[in-house]
């Protein structure tokens, strides 16, 4: 009789856990097909995907966020047996501290890393994509994460709170440094309504429509040196920075991005065996001596791109005025429309009757005092041999 009953206890246990078995690998089937789970016993959910089911020995839990066209988009059914699963599915948000690791990586590699976007349908243009989350949280409106030729190529966050956006504008600043080293931001290039984040000291010295930003040489790996060559579909360039910036659009709203920009490579160059040049610029005229090569070059500040004329020269190059262009103010005072800018930050300007200078490794070259864009630099001459000497 003992027997018989004990044996009657196991088929039931047996029974019983065939029974939940069954119910909780049907749960499961259903729960990585996106379904809610059949057997439940407690369920809590919202009417954008969002829920919390519980279950006899597991539990699922859906996740959903708004995205592209303002959608809310079930990315993840979390599958928890005794307490225990794998965590949820990243999203930009998710990640947004760390985002700037992933610039310049292929979409794949980023969809398996941000698996909640393989779920999203992004906004196309040509041949850019961009995936879209809404956020509303933590000073946060909007993000943007924008791929060209399937390549990251930048990430743009919209703001709500002012305070929000330069605290983490400050976070991302000190993680460019830390990544890229010294920034490569132009001096003296600072245009209308835009200033350089560095000069910034804390909040409440940030301007409505004003862009603050800064600029990196990027460093690329193999891998990533074939993702850009990738997004760039081919076309030549002379180098790539990161450009990063912060938008004021009001005492509230402002934007944070980070973004590569391609500079052009421009194929013209010329070498001469007369080594004495004039350069001419609207009314601005200049004699350089001692030149070995005159090239042109381009600049960009995030948002336009222009060229300017770079002259190589030898050790003992001078720079003769001949017209130095002054312009004249209501009550007849000259003022001086050009400036040559040296490494130490001083500026020699640009008058009539100024004598000839000098050209030294601290003379960057003459730039335009009214927009601050350089018209002329200038670089020293090294031979093959000094170069390999520089490398060693």
């Amino acid at each position: 009789m003992k027997k018989k009953t004990i044996r009657n206890i196991i088929i039931t246990i047996v029974g019983l856990c065939l029974i939940w078995s069954a119910m909780a690998i049907t749960d499961y089937i259903r729960c990585k097909s996106f379904k809610e789970p059949i057997f439940t016993i407690g369920t809590n959910r919202d009417q954008n995907g969002n829920g919390y089911y519980k279950c006899i020995g597991y539990e699922i839990r859906s996740v959903a966020r708004e995205f592209n066209g303002n959608k809310f988009v079930k990315y993840d059914m979390q599958f928890s047996l005794f307490g225990r699963g794998r965590g949820i599915k990243k999203t930009i948000y998710d990640n947004y501290r760390h985002n700037l690791g992933l610039l310049g990586s292929d979409k794949e590699t980023v969809l398996n890393y941000l698996e909640a976007l393989k779920c999203v349908t992004p906004d196309v243009s040509g041949n850019q994509e961009t995936y879209t989350e809404y956020v509303k949280e933590n000073g946060i409106e909007v993000m943007n994460m924008i791929l060209y030729n399937d390549v990251v190529a930048g990430f743009e966050y919209e703001y709500y709170d002012l305070q929000a956006a330069y605290d983490f504008a400050t976070h991302l600043r000190k993680d460019l440094e830390l990544t890229f080293g010294e920034k490569s931001t132009y001096p003296g290039m600072v245009q209308t309504n835009k200033d350089y984040f560095d000069n910034v000291k804390n909040v409440s010295e940030l301007k409505s429509q004003y862009t603050y930003y800064e600029d990196w040489k990027a460093a690329f790996d193999y891998q990533k040196k074939e993702n850009i060559d990738k997004m760039l579909d081919g076309k030549d360039y002379s180098r790539i920075d990161i450009h990063f910036e912060l938008s004021v659009i009001d005492a509230n709203n402002a934007t944070v991005s980070v973004r590569y920009v391609a500079l052009p490579y421009v194929n013209q160059q010329s070498k001469s065996k007369d080594t004495t040049h004039q350069f001419t610029y609207n009314n601005l005229d200049v004699e350089v001596t001692n030149v070995h090569e005159t090239k042109k070059q381009t600049a960009s500040d995030g948002f336009d791109s222009w060229e300017y004329d770079e002259y190589i020269v030898y050790p003992g190059a001078e720079v003769s005025i001949k017209n130095a262009d002054m312009r004249l103010s209501e009550n007849g005072d000259k003022y001086s429309n050009w400036a040559f800018y040296k490494k130490n930050d001083e500026r020699i300007y640009i008058v009539d009757d100024k004598e000839s200078i000098e050209i030294t490794e601290d003379l960057v070259g003459i730039y335009d005092t009214e927009s601050s864009v350089y018209v002329l630099q200038f670089e020293m001459y090294k031979s093959n041999v000094e170069r390999r000497r520089n490398k060693i």
